[in-house]
């Protein structure tokens, strides 16, 4: 292994810093939870809607519904959200612990938004994802149009069956008044022997005609079977899918959770270790104290000192320092208006001091110099 590679892997081991380290996985983490608040709101969205339109029906407009069911949903992330955040702050800065009752309270109160929001958006899940009626209405749909189909094809047939039984019994009636006024036997019976051909075709074609409806509706029945039978196996498909919704909504839930949750987490304990550090840093207590040097001789910002303009005396800004509860001495002070001459900050001549930059400039210079970021 070369030195470079090993100094980049001590760097990597070596490197205990979690705010640094941690950072893209905080901002991951929180992206996806506040993406989890808009899948839940998404979700939740069918569920509220259908509740709203079976209430109201006709009343209001689907658009005002709508639009009342998101702005309501979004609030109530918003709150679920906050009510959380403020719940895992505490927790977490108790470390993990319920000792305070507000505690209690935050984690009760944030138990009962979390579980409402998981009802809704679990329900909300499985209506966007049922095609139940969808399927009811294609079956019928298709039913309609077979039936229509195969009643246009065996009604013609039919319909000319009843029209020549119809035709033949006109014929029988012409018939029989012929055999009634025949003078001649022969033509009696010539005409009673049409007459029961006629009646024979008339018998052949109800025959033809109850085969005609009976097939009808053989095949009617065969094709609603078959139409049942495929709604169901989709149906079933649908139902089964139930499992899923329920993981569905607990991953989003769990996103946002987890997403405030770790951010809170990483801002407490990256705050910790910097609060660590800076106590056991020596440069920044220096630092601290000399920039609320710099706040005295500028008066915080407020008083404007130009480049060359004349600087507080060193027992002016010891004694305004005692009054701002900072306690410190002649020498310290003194040994900032060193350091402040060094940066280039103020400047010495003939005795008195002078400033050589402005209020903003100064403390990033003395920040920098420090090593304070």
């Amino acid at each position: 292994m070369k030195y470079e590679s090993y100094k980049i892997l001590q760097d990597k081991f070596d490197n205990r810093d979690f705010h640094k380290s941690y950072k893209p996985i905080n901002v991951t983490l929180y992206i996806f939870s506040l993406f989890g608040n808009v899948a839940s709101v998404f979700f939740a969205y069918f569920f509220l809607f259908s509740i709203l339109q079976d209430a109201v029906g006709s009343l209001a407009a689907a658009s005002i519904l709508g639009f009342s069911s998101i702005f309501f949903l979004s609030a109530f992330e918003l709150l679920k959200r906050y009510i959380f955040h403020r719940f895992s702050l505490e927790w977490v800065s108790s470390k993990f612990k319920f000792k305070m009752k507000e505690t209690l309270i935050l984690g009760a109160f944030s138990l009962l938004l979390i579980t409402t929001s998981f009802y809704m958006s679990l329900n909300g899940a499985h209506k966007f994802a049922d095609q139940s009626e969808n399927i009811e209405v294609n079956v019928d749909s298709t039913y309609k149009s077979y039936e229509d189909t195969l009643h246009k094809k065996y009604f013609s047939e039919i319909d000319e069956l009843k029209k020549e039984n119809n035709k033949l019994s006109e014929q029988n009636v012409i018939y029989n008044e012929e055999a009634e006024n025949a003078v001649y036997t022969s033509i009696k019976k010539q005409k009673f022997e049409l007459i029961k051909i006629n009646n024979e075709t008339i018998k052949s074609n109800k025959l033809k005609i109850a085969e005609y409806e009976k097939e009808l509706q053989t095949k009617l029945k065969e094709k609603k079977t078959e139409l049942e039978k495929e709604a169901n196996s989709e149906k079933q498909k649908s139902d089964s899918s139930g499992f899923k919704f329920v993981l569905l909504s607990t991953f989003i839930e769990l996103m946002i959770l987890i997403g405030i949750l770790f951010n809170n987490y990483y801002t407490h304990r990256s705050y910790r270790e910097y609060t660590e550090n800076i106590q056991s840093d020596e440069n920044f207590h220096i630092w601290q104290k000399y920039d609320a040097f710099l706040d005295i001789i500028f008066n915080n910002g407020k008083k404007i000192l130009r480049p060359g303009e004349e600087s507080l005396p060193v027992s002016r800004v010891q004694d305004l320092a005692r009054i701002k509860g900072l306690s410190t001495s002649e020498r310290e002070v003194v040994d900032a208006y060193k350091v402040f001459n060094h940066l280039k900050i103020s400047a010495t001549r003939n005795g008195k001091r002078y400033v050589t930059s402005d209020y903003e400039l100064s403390k990033d210079v003395l920040k920098r110099h420090f090593n304070v970021f």
